[in-house]
């Protein structure tokens, strides 16, 4: 029968539990990290992209800077009854602390097939779309709402490809 001999750096099979976490160095720790580490970031790392969504979301509050939000790539369209094409997901979810007397939605170099439509999702679903060159201010209740920019036609919804695509500012 062969004899197994054990490294003085590991604990040995017999070894109670309870003097395990004392008997441990550094040299072990740092041989356990040497395995695990590299497969935890594996496992991390091999998530799909396309189950990562696109859509930025934030809150406002009064008296916030304008904020100018980018267009996600578009990987699909839907066809809306009263806002032409917007993309599956919201181009930006927006969360407004508190009510605002005066809020604008601006579409940066909208064109007149742009189209631009806010859904609350708090409200009932009201929605609110603008087609053309200009978009949505006015007063705002507080909650959450989805936006989405788009267009008249499919052909223009998918041409659509901004740096900065929306701009919501407290200014007219």
């Amino acid at each position: 029968m062969q004899r197994h001999t054990y490294d003085s750096n590991y604990p040995s099979p017999n070894t109670p539990a309870s003097s395990l976490s004392s008997g441990l160095d550094w040299r072990s720790w740092l041989h356990w990290l040497g395995w695990t580490l590299p497969i935890a970031i594996g496992l991390f790392a091999t998530v799909p992209t396309s189950a990562q969504s696109e859509t930025s979301a934030f809150s406002l509050a009064a008296g916030f800077e304008a904020r100018r939000v980018a267009l996600p790539e578009r990987v699909a369209l839907q066809h809306t009854t009263d806002c032409g094409y917007i993309s599956a997901e919201p181009t930006v979810m927006v969360t407004l602390e508190e009510d605002f007397f005066y809020l604008n939605f601006n579409p940066i170099d909208a064109t007149p097939e742009t189209t631009l439509l806010v859904i609350s999702m708090d409200n009932d679903g009201e929605r609110f779309c603008s087609r053309g060159e200009v978009g949505q201010s006015g007063y705002w209740r507080a909650g959450t709402y989805a936006v989405y920019i788009g267009g008249v036609t499919e052909r223009a919804a998918q041409t659509m490809v901004n740096t900065d695509a929306l701009e919501i500012s407290e200014l007219p």
